[in-house]
């Protein structure tokens, strides 16, 4: 079974980075989804807009199929992590906080709760990310933290991106593969003080491994058993949370969409990504502020 890779988005810029590092994971071997978290309170979009948004995206990289999932959550992290534990995700892909500079990576609110026990590895992209005309990955860089399933997903991601595998420090790198502390519990995501540093350091996308979790990564190979039919409506699910005690729970689930449509598309492969190189116009502006919770 493929990595399943779900990316955090809004229609922002810092999201757009987001799915171009979706995009270039998926690349390595993976299914891309989008997610956008509906929140319970506050200013939030309507379901109708909210699908809309997500299907922008999709067609916006010219996969319109893409499973999109709008999720309705007081909280944005809460709401990522049910449904990645639902849809058995092994990444969730943020963009860094708003207003930060472009080529830096900083960690928004959301991430930051994931990067402090989450059960899915974290991905977070550079600002501006998605304005590099062409992504490149010569080498990944892995902080391994004793744990040889960090070093496993570093060599794994390498391979299937033709590239090498380095230490942090040894030399220039692309993209830097960060395996959680020592006393972190096994399958949950912490950092250790000298691993948050070199995230907030990095120049590169990151991607932060809960311990014990090896990540395969592998060439997208193409099935060429029965063609692929893409039916209307059927890539938005829809879950709806609410809250029982202190802790919001999935509490209905319904899908397919009426108001996402997908012409009927025949092809020889259920891949959901795309395999092109990623190539993304730069947009204009720093969009809207953030919605982390």
């Amino acid at each position: 079974m493929s990595l399943k890779i779900i990316v955090s988005y809004d229609d922002t810029d810092m999201d757009r980075d987001a799915l171009a590092l979706g995009r270039l994971l998926a690349q390595a071997g993976g299914e891309l989804a989008l997610a956008y978290v509906r929140h319970s309170f506050g200013e939030s979009l309507e379901q109708q807009q909210a699908e809309e948004l997500l299907a922008r995206g999709a067609a916006s990289v010219g996969s319109p199929e893409m499973p999109q999932h709008v999720v309705v959550n007081p909280a944005t992290s809460v709401g990522l992590t049910e449904l990645a534990e639902k849809e058995q995700a092994d990444v969730i892909v943020f963009g860094s906080e708003y207003r930060t500079a472009p080529g830096l990576v900083k960690p928004g609110i959301s991430a930051h709760k994931l990067l402090l026990g989450g059960p899915s590895a974290i991905a977070v992209a550079p600002a501006s990310f998605q304005a590099s005309p062409v992504v490149s990955v010569g080498t990944v860089g892995v902080i391994d933290e004793g744990d040889p399933s960090a070093r496993a997903t570093a060599e794994s991601l390498a391979g299937a991106l033709g590239a090498q595998c380095a230490d942090y420090g040894s030399g220039q790198i692309d993209l830097l593969v960060v395996g959680s502390r020592p006393e972190a519990p096994d399958g949950k995501v912490v950092l250790s003080a000298k691993s948050d540093y070199a995230v907030e350091d990095a120049r590169y996308p990151v991607l932060v491994i809960p311990r014990g979790v090896s990540i395969e990564f592998g060439a997208a190979a193409p099935t060429a058993a029965q063609p692929y039919r893409a039916q209307p409506g059927r890539c938005t699910t829809t879950i709806t949370a609410a809250t029982s005690g202190s802790r919001p729970s999935i509490r209905s689930l319904s899908s397919p969409s009426s108001t996402v449509r997908a012409p009927w598309v025949e092809t020889s492969s259920a891949t959901v990504c795309t395999a092109e190189p990623v190539s993304i116009s730069r947009a204009a502006g720093p969009g809207p502020a953030p919605r982390d919770s």
